[in-house]
C-alpha cells in the first residue's frame, strides 16, 4: 500500500499523520511541543526534538512497504540560531508569540514600514525572524559569522536529513525575504549586520530537502512543505475548488489567493499581509487574532466554566441576532486596522439580555469582524472553506454563514494542514493529477448557507459595527 507521512511542528503539538495513496488519515499520533522556562517566556527546547521525533514515527504502525516520503509542515515564525559548522543550538527555538525582540521592531519607522512592505507583502511586527535572530545574537554575545537562522521547521527538516534549507513562505517570515526576486534581500540584512551566509538555501514548497537520516528511516524522502496555514489553504482549494480558506483556531486567518504582481501601498492599506503561494502567484492573508481566545475567554470567565457541550448548546438554541456588538480585541485587533491598543468591548446591552445572549454576541463579532477582513482583502464571492474547532459547532458555522452572506463549508477529515502538506509533497514528487486525487481525501462535511431572513437582520447589526468601529478607531487615532 503506498503511504505518506506528515509532521506538524505546531505552537502547542506536535503531530504525526499516516495517509494512504488516497488521500485518507490512517493513523494521528501528537506530543507536546517541549517547552521550558526561559526568563522572558516559554520557549522550545531544541535538544529534545531529535528524540520526539524518533517516537511519533516510532508509533506510526506502517505496512511492509516503505512510506514514499515525509513532509514538514508547521507554525511560521518560530525559529532558533545554530552553530552553522556543527549544529549546535545557540538558542531555544523562540515561538511565534515571543515579545522579547518588540524594541529591535520599533526601530523601523512607519514609513519605512510602508516600504518593507511592497519588498516583504508583511507589516512590520516583532514576530519576524530576522529580529529574533539579531536579539539571539546581541544576547548571547555571538558574532553572526558562522551562525545561521532556521525556522522550527527547517530545523525539524534539519534533523532528519542533516541539510539546512527553508522554503519561500519559511524564508518570507524572516521580514527579509524579497517578493519578485525569490530570495533574501541582502541591502536589508546588510541592515542588519548579517549576509546571506547567515540564511539556509531557499528551494520550492513541497520539495525534497534530502534522505532521511534517523535509524530505521534511511532512505525515505524528506520535503519542506509550506507553513501552516498556506499547506491547508494549499490542500483545500485541491479538495473542495475555488474558496476563501478560513482556519479557526485561537487566532483566525482567512486566506485566498491572487495571482503574481507588485504589491502597492493600496495594499498596505487593506491590513492583509501577502506571500508566495506554492505552485506560482501571492496569497493574501487577513487575521483576527483573538478569535477563538474569545470564545475560550468567555467560557471560562464568563458566567462561571462551561462545557463545550453546553456552549455549542446555547449557540444552537437560538439563532437570531442578539443586537449586542462585541469587538473582538482581547489582543488588539488585526486586519484590517492592525492596532494593538484597540479595546475589546461589549456595545448595546440591555436588561433583556442575559449570559447566553453574551456568548452568543461574541461569536457575531467574530462574523461581523471576518466580513470586515474580507471586504478590505477585496475577497471575491466565493465560499468560504472553514477548518478548526469552531467547525464542530453548527450554530457558530450558521451565523458565519449569514453574517457573511456566503456559504460555509467544512471538512469532515479534520486534519487539514497535515493533509494539505501532504497533497503539496504529492504534488511536487508526482503532478497534479496525483495531488488532485490525494486531495480528494479531504472530503466536504457540513455545509451551511445563508438563510435569507437572518442574513438581512444581520446585515444591519454589520452596518452599526462598522460605525462604531471607526468610531473607536478615530479616538484611537486622536490620542
Amino acid at each position: 500500500m503506498q503511504t505518506y507521512i506528515g509532521l506538524d511542528f505546531g505552537t502547542t503539538h506536535v503531530k504525526a499523520g499516516l495517509f494512504d495513496g488516497d488521500g485518507t488519515l490512517l493513523q494521528l499520533e501528537r506530543v507536546p511541543t517541549p517547552t521550558q522556562p526561559d526568563p522572558l517566556g516559554p520557549v522550545y527546547d531544541p535538544r529534545e526534538v531529535e528524540a520526539l521525533l524518533e517516537e511519533l514515527l516510532g508509533r506510526l504502525r506502517l505496512p511492509s512497504t516503505r512510506p514514499r516520503g515525509i513532509v514538514v509542515t508547521g507554525m511560521a515564525e518560530a525559529g532558533l540560531a545554530l552553530e552553522k559548522a556543527s549544529g549546535s543550538p545557540l538558542s531555544p527555538i523562540i515561538p511565534w508569540y515571543d515579545r522579547r525582540t518588540l524594541s529591535y521592531a520599533q526601530r523601523l519607522s512607519p514609513e519605512a514600514d510602508r516600504e518593507r512592505f511592497c519588498t516583504t507583502g508583511l507589516r512590520n511586527s516583532f514576530k519576524y525572524g530576522i529580529y529574533k535572530y539579531r536579539w539571539v545574537l546581541d544576547h548571547g554575545n555571538h558574532r553572526a559569522e558562522g551562525t545561521v537562522w532556521l525556522s522550527a521547521v527547517d530545523y525539524v527538516v534539519y534533523l532528519l536529513t542533516g541539510q539546512m534549507v527553508t522554503e519561500p513562505t519559511f524564508a518570507a517570515r524572516t521580514y527579509a525575504y524579497h517578493l519578485e526576486t525569490g530570495d533574501f534581500d541582502l541591502a536589508f540584512l546588510e541592515k542588519w549586520g548579517l549576509s546571506r551566509e547567515n540564511f539556509p538555501r531557499i528551494i520550492p514548497s513541497g520539495a525534497a530537502a534530502g534522505s532521511c537520516c534517523l535509524p530505521g528511516w534511511e532512505g525515505v524522502p524528506v520535503c519542506i512543505g509550506a507553513h501552516d496555514h498556506v499547506c491547508a489553504a494549499f490542500g483545500m482549494a485541491l479538495a473542495a475548488g475555488q474558496g476563501i480558506c478560513d482556519s479557526c483556531g485561537t487566532a483566525e486567518t482567512y486566506l485566498g489567493q491572487l495571482a503574481q504582481r507588485p504589491l502597492t501601498q493600496q495594499d498596505f492599506d487593506t491590513g492583509c499581509c501577502f506571500g508566495p503561494f506554492p505552485g506560482g502567484g501571492l496569497f493574501w492573508m487577513g487575521n483576527i487574532s483573538a478569535s477563538g481566545l474569545s470564545v475560550e475567554w468567555y467560557r471560562t470567565k464568563g458566567s462561571g466554566p462551561l462545557s463545550y457541550e453546553t456552549l455549542n448548546a446555547y449557540l444552537e438554541e437560538n439563532r437570531e441576532p442578539t443586537g449586542i456588538l462585541y469587538f473582538p480585541a482581547l489582543t488588539g485587533m488585526g486586519t484590517p486596522c492592525c492596532r494593538q491598543t484597540f479595546p475589546a468591548a461589549f456595545l448595546g446591552l440591555e436588561p433583556r439580555h442575559d449570559h447566553r445572549d453574551m456568548l452568543r454576541a461574541v461569536v457575531e463579532g467574530l462574523g461581523y469582524q471576518g466580513r470586515l477582513v474580507l471586504e478590505a482583502a477585496g475577497a471575491p464571492e466565493l465560499p468560504v472553506l472553514s477548518v478548526g474547532g469552531a467547525t464542530e459547532s453548527p450554530g457558530w458555522m450558521q451565523r458565519k454563514a449569514d453574517i457573511l452572506g456566503r456559504q460555509v463549508l467544512t471538512l469532515a477529515q479534520k486534519e487539514a494542514t497535515l493533509s494539505g502538506a501532504v497533497t503539496l509533497m504529492v504534488f511536487c514528487q508526482q503532478g497534479g493529477p496525483e495531488a488532485g486525487r490525494f486531495a480528494r481525501g479531504m472530503t466536504l462535511g457540513a455545509r451551511y448557507a445563508p438563510d435569507p431572513r437572518r442574513q438581512a437582520l444581520y446585515e444591519e447589526g454589520y452596518r452599526r459595527y462598522c460605525h462604531w468601529y471607526r468610531v473607536i478607531l478615530g479616538g484611537l487615532e486622536k490620542e
